[in-house]
């Protein structure tokens, strides 16, 4: 095998790793940490619904990832899985991912199906009158 057939089948074996490595974390909570805390009430919530197998899911898991960590007391963030989490039959799924935007207190604001950046998440929260980057506990409008 020539040099560039082994740089093609290294290529291909990396990427089935990512992707592997990427589906299996994605059936986890965004964050560990965040994962482990029970949700706050009095914060609004950001929930990913996809599942392992899926190129936009595993797409959503670094925005979902940093959005746990950097608006920690803030938002709520969570990730389910449609195959594996029966609460997802409640928001009745048509296309994955989808993003559910929830008030404090559960009230459904606005939903997204499809890949969505983090910048059009945070302007999304914004319009809803929710400015992430006030202190903790902050709401804007």
């Amino acid at each position: 095998m020539n040099v560039k057939g082994r740089i093609a089948v290294l290529a291909a074996l990396a990427a089935g790793i990512v992707a592997v490595m990427a589906a299996k974390h994605w059936s986890g909570p965004a964050d560990p940490p965040a994962g482990a805390r029970p949700l706050r009430k009095d914060l609004p919530t950001l929930i990913d619904i996809g599942g392992g197998k899926c190129t936009a899911c595993t797409m959503m898991v670094p925005v979902m990832e940093s959005l746990a960590r950097d608006f920690a007391g803030r938002l709520n963030v969570r990730m389910l899985d449609v195959l594996e989490d029966p609460e997802t039959d409640k928001y009745k799924v048509g296309l994955i991912p989808l993003q559910v935007f929830e008030a404090p207190g559960g009230k459904e604001l606005f939903r997204h199906e499809g890949f969505m950046s983090r910048e059009d998440i945070l302007a999304k929260w914004k319009a809803l009158g929710y400015d992430l980057d006030a202190p903790p506990g902050g709401r804007g409008g």
